[in-house]
């Protein structure tokens, strides 16, 4: 119950059947800074839904992912709601969901 956000998202890795490797390609991060994600360091808001999506998580696994960081995906931030109905619609490419965004005129994740 009072797991770290780091020991959540491991767990979450471990039980993915993925391998850390795949998971950081997937989620296009830098494999030193997904190791320093590793070691304890909480990432950017960003980062997490990169990772959120590689993991394939759901719209409430996301969000148990990000608030074990401090973070949530907003009703009131454009970007969320569109991240979010990705994430609902199953639609798990990072690189689709950053052309969406940037169509939109907003930040990538």
């Amino acid at each position: 119950m009072n797991e770290t956000f780091t020991e959540l998202l491991f767990s979450l890795i471990d039980n993915s059947g993925k391998t850390d490797v795949e998971i950081y390609k997937e989620a296009d991060i830098d494999r030193r800074h997904f190791s320093k994600i590793r070691g304890g360091l909480v990432p950017r808001k960003e980062t997490i839904i990169r990772l959120a999506i590689a993991l394939q998580l759901t719209e409430v696994e996301t969000n148990k992912l990000l608030m074990k960081a401090g973070y949530a995906l907003s009703d009131c931030i454009q970007r969320d709601v569109l991240v979010s109905e990705c994430i609902k619609q199953k639609k798990f490419d990072i690189w689709s969901i950053n052309y969406m965004l940037s169509i939109h005129n907003l930040k990538m994740v």
